[in-house]
């Protein structure tokens, strides 16, 4: 009940210690670095486990609007660098999420399968994480409990044609 309380404290602070800690990973030896954010990702799952439903979907759709942000085409270099880590943070409570915020999930990592095509050289490495990370992220949308109420049969055929669409791109 305590962790519970301090969830709503406690989580922005944990998201925005895997931003500085994936930012400061930049440069270091990858399997450190890419330890080092796994173990802040799985005690962020941890604690999303914990906190109330309903903080959790705020929590998420606040990442999704900073993800979005970082990815347009007005955002600079430096906002484009966030993306990565608010994205895995995204996808990391992705299955912790409440029925009514996965159709939100599949609408923003959805597009984020076939943008492999980033328009500058700089971004490809990016483009390319980001489509890592939105394949995990439709993975956990359709391995989550309440993925049956996304719709009918029509979104789920979208979805495929999305699918198939983006392979040609990897």
């Amino acid at each position: 009940a305590c962790l519970r309380t301090l969830s709503s404290r406690v989580l922005p602070e944990m998201f925005n210690a895997y931003v500085k800690l994936h930012a400061e990973g930049e440069g270091q030896d990858a399997s450190i670095a890419g330890h080092s954010r796994q173990v802040a990702l799985n005690a962020v799952q941890s604690y999303v486990q914990v906190a109330e439903p309903g903080l959790v979907g705020n929590l998420f759709k606040t990442l999704v609007a900073r993800m979005l942000k970082a990815t347009t085409a007005e955002a600079g270099a430096g906002a484009m660098a966030e993306a990565v880590p608010v994205a895995e943070l995204a996808n990391a409570i992705v299955p912790h999420l409440a029925a009514e915020f996965l159709e939100l999930a599949l609408k923003v990592f959805a597009p984020m399968l076939s943008s492999g095509g980033a328009a500058a050289e700089d971004d490809k490495g990016t483009a390319a994480v980001l489509q890592r990370t939105a394949y995990r992220a439709i993975s956990g949308i359709l391995q989550h409990d309440a993925s049956g109420k996304l719709g009918d049969a029509s979104k789920i055929l979208e979805l495929w044609a999305m699918l198939r669409d983006a392979r040609q791109t990897c």
